[in-house]
């Protein structure tokens, strides 16, 4: 599935839906205490699955470590994928 946001952002980037900096890519499995994302500052065009970042969720809030750089887009994504 990580694989499927690399050519999702690439396709999006073909079709001139976003540049090559803009956008994100986010994912939360069921039952699963992480949530995936694309970083900042990436080319989107060029997303490979060792470049999503994996962040925990922990009691209903997200942890990031001092060296995750996720997409400027989080906040917004958090309100998908962190239910209360």
């Amino acid at each position: 599935m990580l694989t499927a946001i690399g050519d999702v952002m690439r396709e999006c980037y073909k079709r001139g839906w976003i540049t090559t900096r803009d956008g994100n890519c986010s994912l939360r499995f069921d039952g699963e205490n992480k949530i995936y994302i694309t970083p900042s500052g990436v080319r989107k065009k060029l997303i490979h699955p060792e470049f999503i970042e994996s962040l925990v969720i922990r009691d209903g809030k997200l942890h990031l470590q001092a060296d995750e750089n996720p997409s400027g887009e989080l906040e917004r994504d958090l309100k998908l994928w962190v239910r209360k």
